[in-house]
């Protein structure tokens, strides 16, 4: 969706992974928005990678980087297992609609046959709207804590999207994504603004 390609990626970067070096990586990432991606290309036709490609993968860019995110494919297979097993923590996004809560159910159900505690795996809700299922009914759906919410930002993401872009970050979307990266990284929620309305009561009160 961000409209990049790469000459080498996740598959190049997989099979070499046992012996690669730092000039190596430089190779097959991106560096793009702040950021350094490792693109998957589903289009090339390669053998499958097995749980220790990602073991060596995992063992080398943990020592790159202060923070690593792996977008998965749904279904967990032999050799991704090794990622969920390795990851901190492991999250499933899903709408707050009871099918998708349903099936992110049995995604958690997969992800504890594999082994993952069931206090690593996390529930994020996209496109979520007061007024529709609360939190508290969401919960209880899943039968467990909700750890995110992103708003139903549909316009700056749309436009996001068409634009190969990252959203504004003046949306709400952007903002419910900082708040979510905070948490992710234990940082402290960021205390609210003052208002203009606080500002100028305090300004009075030096005033007289």
């Amino acid at each position: 969706m961000l409209n990049l390609q790469s000459q080498n990626g996740l598959a190049e970067a997989l099979a070499h992974a046992a012996e690669m070096t730092r000039v190596e990586w430089q190779q097959h990432y991106m560096s793009e928005f702040g950021m350094d991606l490792l693109l998957a290309d589903p289009s090339r036709r390669s053998a499958l990678p097995s749980w220790a490609d990602y073991y060596h993968l995992l063992r080398f860019v943990q020592k790159q980087y202060d923070y690593v995110f792996i977008d998965l494919r749904e279904i967990v297979n032999e050799s991704t297992a090794e990622v969920v097993r390795s990851a901190r923590g492991v999250f499933i996004v899903c709408t707050p609609e009871v099918p998708s809560l349903k099936m992110a159910g049995h995604r958690c159900a997969e992800l504890e046959a594999c082994e993952i505690p069931r206090n690593n795996v996390h529930i994020v809700l996209n496109r979520w709207e007061a007024g529709r299922l609360s939190i508290k009914d969401i919960e209880g759906i899943l039968e467990r804590r909700v750890f995110g919410t992103l708003p139903n930002d549909y316009a700056n993401v749309s436009d996001a999207i068409l634009d190969s872009r990252l959203v504004s970050p003046g949306s709400g979307f952007a903002e419910s994504c900082r708040t979510l990266a905070r948490k992710l990284s234990g940082l402290p929620e960021v205390p609210q603004l003052r208002t203009k309305f606080e500002l100028l009561r305090k300004l009075g009160r030096l005033a007289s």
